[in-house]
């Protein structure tokens, strides 16, 4: 709680709170303003909660920022945290163009140093320069990073960055030059949780997941922890990582336990077909493998491809990879490239095995439609449109936006600890969370239907694959869990079979397919609904709901080239 809400609530205001507040970026301030506001309104005494609850409502509806409206508290629902986070956005936005800036501008000369200072605003209603000489013993400012990339002045080291006082104007906005760009850049250079708090106090304490073991409260235990990173981690977005170090050590054997295994969805498991004929084809004999492999994969009955079509998929799977072993040496090796295993490893392996369910899987780094439905939720007609995440495939409905998997391949594997498996393992869940939040939302938030979603990621390093699953167990919290890393070897052998890599896949495929017809039931469930809701029984029958919290965004910062080709520019008006 921030000491300012010490003070009598009749000096409590907006301008007041943004000009004490210790905070570095505007937009924290606003979070940690609205989360106090928030905090006092469930805690308080009365006129403290009274006078809180005029901020907050003077926040939600459009007014000046200081301006009270009525008197009340009332408990804030999830609806109102979300109006609230609307409207902390275009505070943000409001705020940061009439604000006081300080841009300091840095001689450096002969040794010496002297420093100028140009005060107003961003949008130059306000221009006035002071000049002053730095005394020889003060310190000389600290170069940022981007400084350092610059190479301006002459030779032998001088340096003026000086910018004349017209060159003071706001940031324009361009819609014309391209409509799609992505705010998500990863290594952000200063990261704010704001957004992360905001989404904690939407949520309904009375939905969280507690514990039966312990009695602690998972979301609480995860935000009380993430909220002091400084780095994003799955946590930020409420994502429980089965190989997670940094959450597991957050709770107990038990309670790990219990956050692991509760409400586990049934394992897939392949029909006897389906494993005999593995089996059959599971040899160290090319000539073998061939000759089985001409023989029909059905036996004794007609092929109907409504029933034997993943026999068919088996058969072309191995027929696939049978190219490959008859080179007679290992073809993995280091000169193969990403784009190359995807076509003539993954290409044939995966992609047919969806031949027969109304899902396409989109390749060529496809970009994520639940991703770009989330980041421009609150998207204006004067706003460019954001890309979504873009992944090297996406499960996607035909004919429609629903999506219920995402891939992520490399051209190497670096084992579990690899800096591009963890980077790809964070941004695959982000995704897969954005997919699950979709499909809630699809199933219009029917909690025993949002209970049995799960969504499914591959992860492909090399000839390498990896199955992840996410699921919705209970509270607000999204669980993943990784199933083993299989091989496709280079060559014929039965120590690393295919068939555990075909099982993989048909297992993906499985859940990929039980998640259609949940989607797919929804129907059914409204057309009930309909039918029980009546004025002769008293009001609706509605089955209760439950709402995901938001996919957390990655912080954006200004690329270091755009920062240099900007003061370029500048330096030779």
């Amino acid at each position: 709680m921030s000491r300012y809400f010490d003070r009598d609530p009749s000096e409590w205001n907006i301008e007041s709170f943004l000009e004490n507040c210790d905070q570095k970026t505007t937009r924290a301030k606003l979070g940690l303003y609205t989360t106090c506001l928030s905090k006092i309104v469930k805690d308080e005494n009365r006129p403290r909660r009274e006078k809180a609850q005029i901020l907050l409502d003077s926040i939600k509806k459009p007014l000046c920022l200081s301006h009270e409206t009525s008197f009340g508290a009332q408990p804030l629902s999830r609806s109102d945290g979300i109006e609230i986070d609307k409207a902390v956005r275009k505070m943000t936005k409001d705020w940061e163009l009439n604000k006081p800036i300080i841009n300091v501008q840095n001689t450096f000369s002969g040794g010496t140093f002297s420093g100028g200072q140009t005060i107003g605003t961003v949008g130059g209603r306000i221009s006035v320069t002071k000049r002053n000489q730095e005394a020889d013993n003060e310190k000389v400012p600290k170069r940022t990073k981007i400084d350092d990339c610059l190479s301006v002045g002459d030779q032998r080291g001088q340096r003026n960055e000086q910018i004349p006082e017209h060159q003071i104007q706001p940031k324009k906005q361009s819609i014309e030059s391209n409509d799609l760009y992505d705010s998500e850049i990863e290594d952000a250079q200063e990261f704010t949780l704001t957004d992360f708090d905001i989404a904690y106090n939407s949520l309904d304490p009375a939905k969280m997941w507690t514990l039966k073991s312990s009695g602690r409260v998972v979301e609480k235990v995860i935000y009380e922890y993430a909220r002091k990173l400084t780095h994003e981690s799955y946590l930020h977005s409420f994502i429980v990582n089965d190989i997670d170090v940094a959450t597991r050590s957050l709770f107990s054997k038990e309670e790990w336990k219990e956050i692991t295994t509760s409400e586990v969805k049934d394992k897939p498991k392949l029909e006897h077909s389906h494993v005999a004929l593995l089996k059959k084809y599971t040899t160290d004999n090319i000539k073998e493998l061939r000759n089985a492999l001409s023989e029909p994969p059905v036996d004794g009955a007609e092929f109907d491809r409504n029933l034997h079509f993943d026999l068919d998929f088996i058969n072309y799977a191995y027929r696939g990879m049978l190219f490959l072993w008859e080179k007679g040496v290992d073809p993995f090796d280091s000169t193969k490239l990403e784009g190359w295993y995807e076509m003539c490893v993954w290409g044939r392996l995966i992609d047919p095995a969806f031949d027969n369910l109304d899902i396409n899987l989109v390749r060529g780094e496809g970009m994520s439609f639940a991703s770009s439905d989330r980041k421009n939720i609150e998207r204006s007609v004067a706003d460019r449109k954001m890309i979504g995440r873009k992944g090297d495939g996406v499960f996607r409905q035909y004919k429609k936006r629903l999506e219920f998997g995402a891939v992520e391949a490399g051209r190497k594997w670096e084992g579990k600890i690899g800096t591009k498996y963890l980077k790809d393992s964070l941004k695959l869940c982000k995704m897969l969370k954005d997919m699950i939040t979709q499909l809630s939302t699809e199933c219009d938030g029917v909690e025993d239907l949002v209970r049995q979603l799960q969504v499914v990621g591959v992860l492909n390093g090399a000839n390498m694959i990896q199955i992840i699953t996410m699921d919705y167990p209970k509270g607000y919290i999204s669980r993943v869990q990784r199933r083993n890393v299989r091989e496709v070897a280079g060559r014929l052998t039965k120590s690393d079979p295919l068939a555990l890599v075909l099982k993989e896949i048909l297992c993906a495929k499985f859940i990929i397919k039980q998640t259609l017809d949940i989607i797919n039931k929804k129907n059914n469930v409204n057309i009930e609904i309909f039918l029980n809701d009546s004025d002769d029984q008293g009001g609706s029958r509605t089955p209760p709901t439950i709402a995901t919290p938001p996919t957390f965004t990655t912080p954006s910062k200004e690329r270091t080239k755009d920062v240099i080709n900007e003061r370029k520019k500048n330096n030779n008006k």
